[in-house]
């Protein structure tokens, strides 16, 4: 990830614009962070102090995939805060393209008006399947998600040099972004590859809990696609699906697939089985919409101790307090984690003026995350 080694360095005073970037606030501690602004994507540089050097580099829990925007953060402040830039680990600075196939979750659900057809594939990895969908099928939205934000940087390249404007790129958990999703909203889900994590089964995104929320995603005659080349992991799925009505199920081995990924490729050379399951979902249900509120109560703040710890834990989620940073407008930051157990989140509680809000955005609205809202709420507002 870029970085910046800087010496004489003293945070410059926030808000203010350079070079295309806006920055929100700073913290006034010598380890702290910087909120930052460009277009609609909202995400934190972190500074930290050592003998007589500072390191700045981009907050891993709110990274866009876009190196050039985090260059281009980087740089500015520096350059603003007075700073000597003793070592940094690139080069060129592109020019800040505007990536309108790239979405926050949140983003993506306020957006999507469930007119197109929807295709949704998790972890597309080096993107040759939706891609090829894509062009395929140029009448349906085609939704990728995926954790790793290099190969959703990747991705997006990919999209851009070829004009097409039928995919979206979301970068986040598979698991929360499903419970969040609107019901009654795809036609089809893709689940190609996934890492088997056998000797961690509760890591794998393929559960009980997320096939439950992906039949609800689902249309009637929705169609699942599970595809990998673990026996283990492939069995367990297909004993998962047995537990569900009205879903027919078909199993395939070694069946050809329009386009092959890479990981596909290696294995065939392999002479390894590639294992198919197809979910039809065979009747339609009622329709469960969400309307959570992820607002603060108006009740100042300026005066009161914040939670630190562990706030609130059950069975489905839990909220958790951590490193906290004081902003140089009077202000505070505190790190979340919280939500589901199994897709946990981490973003910040933001104190301005005495009021709270969340930021890069809210949580995803999902039941658990919600939960974790109301706890919030309460040992703040108590």
């Amino acid at each position: 990830m870029p970085h910046l080694i800087v010496k004489d360095f003293a945070a410059a005073k926030t808000p203010f614009e350079k070079d295309g970037v806006t920055f929100l606030f700073a913290s006034i501690e010598k380890e702290g962070v910087v909120g930052v602004q460009i277009g609609k994507i909202k995400f934190l540089l972190c500074f930290c102090a050592y003998e007589n050097r500072t390191i700045l580099k981009v907050d891993k829990a709110t990274r866009p995939p876009f190196l050039e925007a985090i260059k281009r953060a980087l740089i500015s402040f520096a350059q603003a805060s007075g700073a000597t830039i003793l070592y940094k680990n690139f080069d060129e600075i592109k020019a800040l393209r505007d990536r309108r196939n790239f979405y926050e979750p949140i983003e993506f659900l306020a957006s999507y008006d469930q007119k197109t057809p929807l295709w949704i594939e998790t972890g597309f990895g080096s993107g040759r399947h939706i891609l090829q969908n894509a062009k395929s099928f140029a009448d349906k939205l085609h939704l990728g998600v995926e954790i790793h934000r290099p190969s959703a940087e990747r991705l997006l390249k990919r999209v851009e040099a070829e004009s097409l404007n039928n995919i979206a790129v979301v970068v986040c958990d598979a698991k929360a972004l499903f419970a969040a999703l609107p019901s009654l909203c795809a036609q089809k889900i893709f689940i190609h590859f996934p890492v088997p994590w056998n000797k961690s089964p509760k890591r794998r995104v393929f559960s009980r809990s997320f096939l439950g929320e992906a039949l609800r995603v689902l249309t009637a005659n929705g169609v699942l696609n599970f595809r990998s080349d673990d026996q283990i992991y492939f069995d367990d799925a297909l004993a998962i699906a047995r537990e569900f009505k009205g879903v027919s199920i078909e199993i395939k081995q070694n069946a050809e697939a329009i386009t092959r990924s890479k990981y596909e490729d290696r294995w065939r050379n392999m002479n390894k089985t590639i294992f198919d399951l197809f979910l039809t979902k065979e009747r339609s249900q009622t329709r469960e919409d969400f309307a959570y509120d992820f607002s603060f109560p108006s009740g100042d703040l300026s005066k009161k101790d914040l939670p630190y710890g562990l706030i609130a834990i059950s069975e489905s989620f839990l909220l958790r307090a951590g490193e906290r940073w004081r902003l140089a407008n009077k202000g505070l930051i505190v790190r979340l984690i919280m939500g589901d157990l199994l897709a946990l989140e981490t973003l910040y509680l933001l104190i301005e003026e005495g009021r709270a809000s969340y930021f890069p955005s809210a949580p995803l609205p999902t039941r658990q995350n919600y939960a974790a809202h109301r706890a919030l709420i309460e040992s703040l507002y108590a």
